[in-house]
This record gives structure tokens, C-alpha cells and sequence, in this order.
């Protein structure tokens, strides 16, 4: 038996998976210029 629903959501996983990828990626970006400030200004 197919699910229409379930393949709908499956066709849109990798759109969620690339949006998650570039929040992440901008986090990650943001927590390594605080980093970066923190340890040039204590320098």
C-alpha cells in the first residue's frame, strides 16, 4: 500500500536537510567569529 503522504514528505527531505545544512553552517560561522573577537581582543 502507498502512502501519497509519505512520498510528498520524502520528495522534501533533502530540501530540509540542505536548509539545516546552511542554519548550521551560519552557527557554527557565528560561534567562530565570537571566538575569533574574544581571542584578538585578549591578545
Amino acid at each position: 500500500m502507498q502512502h501519497p503522504q509519505h512520498q510528498k514528505r520524502f520528495k522534501l527531505l533533502p530540501l530540509y536537510i540542505s536548509e539545516y545544512k546552511k542554519i548550521f553552517a551560519a552557527s557554527q560561522n557565528c560561534i567562530f567569529q565570537k571566538n575569533h573577537e574574544e581571542l584578538s581582543g585578549s591578545a
